[in-house]
């Protein structure tokens, strides 16, 4: 019996449980950790390898090639992720595992959720095929447009957007003008104002607050944040003093608001799972090739749009979550890859880069010169997941020399909350953010192609989510290494697109690369991103896509598409 077939009727069992006649129609009876079924499509339990997934079930055919997926984080471009995925679903099936950092690890834990619904993986009171399961899938990730669009003025929704609302707003004060005029005092005053404003204090970091109140220099201080506010969400790079300063965001807060979106995509809580079943049943196998717009529209036959099911199941869930929420148990006190072998990337500084990092910004804080020199060879590439699957990691079976590879650090089966809170808190969004006495992240730009990674997981084909860079300049990941002081030979071992590199060798790792073109694209434009990222170019030569079943139709075997294509540099 195939491990995928074993978590459905896990599944369905907790499912007629919760409908008898004792039980709540809303929530499900509680378990270990307040997951309704328990379900792990990939249960570590067992041999800790990706699933050994059957498509046909009980049907003893011989095994399919285990696929992956690493995602490239791309900031609040993030939904260019959620419609490569919803393809990828519709097209090769169910994944056996993901992994991503910064924005990247996002989609990691919604994957994660969405593989934790019960509904996901139940048909009524039997266990969905593979394919069947696999548009349920897809469809969810198509619903998070809905999810941005019905609840656009929410906290959880902010978040994801990375307060975009907020350079709106700093553009529009006078902040700026009262600092030229040396009116300190009333600079303060118009910044606490803005940062108090209804639509963005939740997610407002307290540090600022705090320093606003108690910094021993104010201009130097308001200088400093006013900089870092005018910069927000633009990833600029041209000062070390964005590891040192807090940035806008309460990492804390936003892990939590995530946390509540993949609860209600895991259906942890007061889930309708007749609802959940009834949007799934009648919604997904309508919906395989269509974008959520056409969706909404379908009518399955009672009279009855999936736009409104889906609303109907999303408002009601949220309203009774919120009500309670001190109370439940949320998605992001999980560990990560309870439910789905998933490694989360961040950048962590150590030993004496700790110390150094912790002078530079007690000297920053008392508005005193500060230095920040460190040996980047302090410098690690973190990965948290599962303790099996961080152990077969660390043994590199497939013998990569790469430096990236040589950085690999584990930091253990760390919850989602620790996770989000520090791998998309990137440099210019927060400063370096302690994970430990011991480790510092400093953001999840270290492991944008991860693919070597989850080939030493123990994949057979991984696809990477990623994109086509249009311009020669150093990418992020890189001029955040020249910050932490990456000499030149460093940079060239990591990042040379067109040379024996980390960064080349990671890419002509992973078996296809999904093209996209998000840099194109503003973060405020979510159907552009979109749109991209659901035609976008899928590289690849290998059978397992171009011979699948329905294969993309947009598959090339040589895009030349400059740090999509291996070897190919801008």
């Amino acid at each position: 019996m195939s491990r995928r077939l074993l978590t459905a009727l896990l599944a369905a069992t907790t499912l007629l449980a919760a409908c008898g006649d004792d039980a709540s129609e809303t929530t499900p009876p509680p378990t270990a950790n307040n997951n309704p079924a328990n379900n792990n499509p990939a249960n570590n339990a067992v041999n800790n390898n990706p699933t050994n997934n059957n498509p046909t079930n009980n049907n003893p055919t011989p095994q399919p090639a285990r696929l992956c997926v690493g995602v490239r984080g791309n900031g609040p471009r993030i939904f260019a992720h959620f419609a490569a995925l919803a393809r990828i679903h519709e097209h090769y099936g169910l994944i056996d595992g993901v992994a991503g950092g910064s924005s990247g690890s996002i989609t990691a834990f919604l994957t994660e959720s969405i593989y934790a619904n019960p509904n996901t993986f139940t048909c009524g009171d039997a266990p969905c095929t593979d394919t069947v399961a696999a548009g349920r899938v897809a469809l969810q990730y198509k619903s998070l447009a809905a999810y941005l669009d019905l609840l656009s003025n929410t906290e959880e929704v902010q978040a994801v957007q990375q307060l975009l609302p907020l350079v709106e707003q700093v553009q529009s004060s006078n902040i700026g003008d009262l600092l030229n005029a040396e009116r300190f005092d009333e600079a303060r005053d118009a910044l606490n104002t803005l940062l108090a404003s209804p639509d963005l204090a939740s997610l407002i970091n307290p540090e600022v607050i705090q320093l606003l109140q108690d910094s021993p220099n104010l201009p130097f201080h308001l200088v400093e944040l006013w900089a870092m506010l005018q910069n927000f969400g633009a990833f600029a790079t041209d000062t070390d003093a964005i590891l040192i300063r807090p940035g806008a965001i309460d990492f804390q807060a936003f892990a939590r608001l995530v946390g509540r979106i993949g609860s209600f995509y895991a259906a942890y809580g007061p889930a309708d799972h007749d609802a959940w079943q009834g949007f799934l049943n009648a919604c997904a196998e309508p919906s395989r090739g269509l974008t959520w717009p056409e969706i909404a529209a379908l009518d399955p036959g009672d009279g009855t749009r999936c736009g409104e099911r889906f609303a109907a199941l999303l408002t009601t869930w949220r309203d009774a979550w919120v009500l309670d929420e001190p109370n439940l148990h949320s998605r992001a006190q999980d560990p990560i890859g309870l439910h789905l072998p998933v490694l989360v990337s961040t950048s962590v500084l150590t030993g004496d880069a700790v110390t150094t990092f912790q002078q530079a910004r007690q000297d920053w804080l008392d508005a005193q010169p500060y230095t920040l020199d460190l040996d980047f060879n302090d410098v690690r590439f973190g990965y948290w997941g599962q303790q099996d699957d961080l152990d077969r990691v660390a043994l590199n079976p497939n013998a990569y020399t790469d430096d990236k590879t040589a950085r690999f650090l584990p930091l253990g089966e760390g919850p989602w909350r620790v996770a989000l809170a520090t791998s998309p808190a990137e440099p210019g969004l927060a400063r370096a953010l302690e994970i430990d006495d011991d480790h510092i992240s400093a953001g999840g730009w270290s492991d944008l192609s991860p693919a070597p990674i989850l080939k030493n997981l123990g994949c057979d084909k991984v696809v990477l989510v990623t994109t086509r860079k249009n311009s020669d300049e150093p990418g992020f990941d890189q001029s955040i290494a020249t910050l932490l002081d990456a000499s030149p030979s460093q940079l060239g071992a990591l990042y040379d697109f067109g040379g024996d590199s980390a960064v080349r060798s990671a890419i002509a790792t992973a078996d296809a690369r999904w093209c996209n073109n998000w840099d194109a694209f503003s973060g405020f434009d979510l159907p552009g991103v979109y749109a991209d990222a659901w035609t976008a170019p899928l590289e690849t030569t290998d059978p397992f896509f171009t011979q699948a079943t329905l294969p993309y139709p947009n598959i090339s075997p040589d895009l030349q598409l400059p740090a999509c294509s291996p070897g190919v540099a801008p």
